[in-house]
């Protein structure tokens, strides 16, 4: 059975294909999806130690999204780091199949 695209039913069977298991995130990691957009949100008082484990749990997410024959769009997706603080001029990177996110 094909749903048509912009069809009331393809955004809920999206989301309900593509609902990510509470097991394939790590540490903190929340996940948030609106239809086919998704926020990956992590809290930590440790830069380096956040960007690393974000990295781990996008190599994660990348890898189940290509089980199910989907993907991250490179093109599209990037890192918003917020701080109370100053961040360091030399910051960490997240990496994403082997691409720095920007």
């Amino acid at each position: 059975m094909e749903i048509p695209q912009g069809s009331v039913l393809s955004l809920t069977l999206f989301n309900v294909y593509s609902s990510l298991p509470d097991d394939l995130m790590l540490g903190e990691t929340e996940s948030v999806q609106i239809a086919d957009d998704m926020a990956l949100v992590l809290r930590d008082n440790d830069l380096y130690q956040m960007c690393n484990l974000k990295s781990r749990t996008l190599y994660r997410l990348d890898k189940w999204l290509k089980d199910r024959n989907l993907s991250i769009s490179p093109i599209e997706t990037e890192a918003k780091l917020f701080a109370k603080s100053r961040l360091p001029e030399r910051r960490p990177y997240i990496m994403s199949d082997n691409k720095t996110i920007p």
